[in-house]
């Protein structure tokens, strides 16, 4: 029973962290940082200048009788090699095609060993050279280098090394082992020189006056080889706006590399304090981080591979500059924006543009373009006519642009779709969205259950909980040490809030309600939150703590029936789901919620953007359930199907269907209370004090905002 209780209890815990890190949308780094970090920061990072390329591309997508999963790419004089494997009756083989500019490809068996496999590949003059590792039963291993004609043994490594990152120049190859650089002799393999960098060296890249470059990525450091091959000396530290890229090769395309960002291709010379944006994935259909394989062909074009989830082949594609312009009404942009850049996007783009090719899709990171000006930017967009077409409204003032009429009301949308109608959404999903005037302004593309769950004879001595509830529960109770297990004030003035904005602010009035009695209470509650270490606790985790009575409530967010199911036959049917305070039995909490704006250019596509991602089950990264009733349904047929209890079936379904509020985020809120609590827990002020300075600053922002 313990051990369960740990794996579940470790289980809720990953759905809290997911709580915490969903309720507010990233911002650039730095953004939460210190002035003396950020300077810090900014003396140790290069800044970049970027310029963005002009011109159009063509995507041309293909795939291969030999290339089932495709490892890398090389080029090499204005061609470019696919390596990878091929799989067929259960057997594997390894496989190069070589393909021309002209479209014309040749193909290559690569010899292995028994049991060998292939950890570097590179191409020089023409000539094909790997790496292949052969491990034996007593944990030796044998090395090889191949060309397609011959190979040498490595006789100078075995087991300990892990040699990668080849690249062949002339009559030398060089290839990494961890931190070590070696510079080895061609055909033969010897070692001619060994060089250290501090750190593992991640990446090798030739630039255009072929000084070998290596780049550590722990450190973001790179290093040149000198020309004797003796020693790697610091040269640089790579620029922030490449740290979550993949560096490649830039053999053909005019610079000394190509990083694969975000969402974007870059070309940079090593050197330069500048850098060219040569064209963004999203227009044409890719996603940066399926690309598993990209090299240029030369005179601007690019071959690579990516992979798709559901399909067991890679995609292949040709990226070539297009002079056609396009015909009047046959290409049109989407423009999609938000806070932030949801994980899903570059998939969803990719899925739109396969079914719509007619659209070429943008998308806008409000916080990253325009920092602490982004909302006043956003509003000034709507108002004025240069308003996105689909907007991901999560941390946006969104009901105070549908009180504004800047929105389209979705119902409207839903009448006119004969692919879709209200009756197939969750009704009180929809009755928790609408507003005030009983229109659908916004659709979360899933949405999760988020509840609390007590221990029957504590958190059912209550049929409504509030904060000036739990606040006497916690000061009456002999047993109880906490209301919530492992959380500090600062994380749950964060979460909390969610569940009861309703309490605190009037959006239909324009009125802050912070200094309210229910306010009191709660801003009480959290001063009264002591640090974790500091409880004297029995139990190992959330739910054993729940068990002994040593918490009042376990946090849940509900991802699925079985997660339900599991949880709840722990306790015999002794749990209850009170929900939160002031939130009884529970919330939605929408995952990418999405609205179309009124001044928005090409809303037919929009729609179909909303539809295809609130349709499917394939952009519910974490879990969760899409707004169709028929999703929610199938999902409790299926886990009784697999075993799952009846009654608890039931209960999971009976809480959804009773809920009636949906959680609401507005980062300029969050912000406030994060701020002024900081103050509270500080002890440099009280409870009321705190409570009338929130109070004054949410009603001069909603003022402000609102008119």
């Amino acid at each position: 029973m313990k051990r369960r209780l740990r794996i579940c209890a470790l289980f809720l815990a990953l759905c809290v962290m997911f709580l915490g890190a969903c309720s507010k949308q990233p911002r650039r780094s730095g953004q939460m940082r210190s002035g003396a970090e950020t300077e810090l920061e900014a003396a140790n990072v290069p800044a970049i200048a970027l310029t963005v390329a002009s011109g159009r591309y063509s995507t041309g997508f293909f795939t291969s009788d030999k290339l089932s999963i495709v490892s890398a790419a090389a080029a090499d004089g204005g061609t470019v090699y696919l390596w990878g494997r091929n799989f067929q009756n259960e057997i594997e083989s390894n496989w190069l095609i070589r393909y021309n500019p002209d479209g014309t490809s040749e193909e290559y068996k690569l010899s292995l060993s028994a049991g060998g496999y292939i950890t570097a590949l590179d191409v020089s003059a023409g000539e094909v050279y790997y790496l292949e590792r052969v491990d034996a039963e007593d944990e030796s291993a044998a090395w090889f280098l191949h060309t397609l004609q011959a190979q040498e043994t490595l006789d100078w490594a075995g087991a300990g090394n892990e040699l990668e990152n080849l690249i062949a120049a002339g009559n030398t190859a060089y290839l990494t082992d961890g931190k070590t650089l070696y510079t080895c002799s061609l055909p033969d393999g010897k070692v001619l020189h060994a060089a250290n960098a501090e750190t593992e060296i991640t990446t090798l890249l030739c630039k255009k006056d072929e000084t070998i470059v290596a780049y550590c990525e722990d450190t973001g450091n790179l290093y040149e080889l000198d020309h004797g091959g003796e020693a790697l000396t610091k040269a640089g530290t790579l620029p922030l706006l490449f740290h979550s890229g993949k560096l490649l090769p830039g053999t053909n395309s005019g610079y000394d590399c190509l990083v694969l960002g975000q969402a974007e291709l870059f070309g940079w010379n090593i050197d330069e304090a500048s850098a060219v944006q040569l064209l963004s994935f999203d227009t044409y259909g890719l996603v940066s981080n399926n690309i598993s394989a990209f090299a240029s062909l030369g005179n601007g074009a690019f071959l690579g591979a990516a992979w798709k989830s559901g399909e067991l082949q890679d995609r292949l594609f040709r990226l070539e500059p297009s002079e056609e312009a396009a015909e009047p009404g046959s290409e049109r942009v989407l423009k999609l924006a938000g806070l932030s850049r949801p994980m899903v996007l570059s998939s969803a783009i990719a899925d739109f543009k396969a079914m719509r090719p007619e659209y070429t899709v943008e998308y806008t990171d409000y916080a990253e373009l325009y920092g602490d000006q982004a909302l006043q930017q956003l509003q000034l967009d709507l108002m004025q006519g240069n308003a996105p077409d689909l907007l991901f409204v999560n941390g946006l003032p969104f009901e105070q642009y549908a009180k504004r009429g800047l929105l389209e009301n979705l119902y409207a949308w839903m009448d006119a779709d004969d692919s879709c109608a209200r009756s197939d959404f969750t009704q009180n999903l929809l009755k928790a969205l609408e507003s005030a005037d009983h229109n659908l302004y916004q659709i979360p593309q899933s949405y999760s259950i988020v509840t609390t769950a007590g221990m029957r004879d504590i958190a059912g001595s209550r049929s409504d909980w509030t904060y000036a509830a739990v606040n006497e529960e916690l000061a009456s109770s002999k047993t109880l040490l906490s209301a919530f297990y492992g959380e500090t004030g600062e994380s749950l003035v964060v979460t909390l809030p969610l569940y009861m904005m309703a309490t605190f602010v009037d959006y239909e009035n324009v009125e802050s309600h912070f200094d309210s009695a229910e306010a009191i209470a709660f801003f009480t509650f959290l001063n009264n939150v002591q640090p974790h270490t500091q409880i004297p606790y029995t139990a190992e985790n959330e739910l054993e703590a729940l068990q002994k009575g040593e918490i009042l409530f376990a946090q849940m967010m509900l991802l699925s029936p079985e997660q339900f199911s599991e949880t709840d036959e722990l306790f015999d049917g002794e749990l209850i789901y009170p929900g939160y305070p002031d939130a009884a039995g529970g919330s939605f909490y929408c995952n990418l919620p999405m609205a179309i704006p009124a001044a928005a250019q090409e809303k037919d596509g929009a729609w179909a953007f909303m539809r295809m991602l609130f349709s499917s089950d394939f952009y519910t990264t974490r879990g969760g359930w899409l707004p169709l009733q028929s999703g929610f349904e199938a999902s409790l047929q299926e886990a009784l199907a697999n075993g799952a209890s009846e009654k608890n079936i039931r209960k999971l379904a009976q809480m959804q269907e009773n809920i009636h509020c949906a959680a609401y985020y507005e980062e300029a809120i969050s912000d406030i209370l994060a701020d002024e609590t900081s103050y509270l827990f500080a002890g440099a002020r009280t409870v009321e004090e705190a409570a009338a300075r929130i109070d004054q600053r949410v009603q001069l922002y909603l003022t402000e905002q609102w008119g």
